[in-house]
């Protein structure tokens, strides 16, 4: 199994895949978040990989993120994380 990690901006992408032991199998930047270059990346991959999304952006508080990778769309609320105390 292979483990992708897609760091998500406005305006690009950075994406690692590695495998079960940590070892780097691909990675790549994908400028304007284009569907058609997330296709591309996973179709190089030599199997199927399990992915998750990380994406901070700023304005206002409850403003969801729509996200478009692969023709699924993805939506996601706002989560502020406070620190805990010891």
């Amino acid at each position: 199994m292979l483990y992708t990690a897609i760091d998500y901006h406005r305006k690009y992408s950075v994406v690692r895949t590695e495998d079960a032991t940590g070892n780097r199998v691909c990675s790549a930047r994908i400028d304007q978040n284009e569907p058609a270059a997330f296709a591309g990346y996973f179709a190089r991959l030599p199997e199927q990989s399990r992915v998750v999304l990380e994406a901070c952006w700023g304005g206002r508080r409850g403003r969801a993120l729509h996200v478009n990778i692969l023709g699924v769309y993805v939506t996601m609320q706002r989560l502020t994380l406070k620190p805990c105390k010891a």
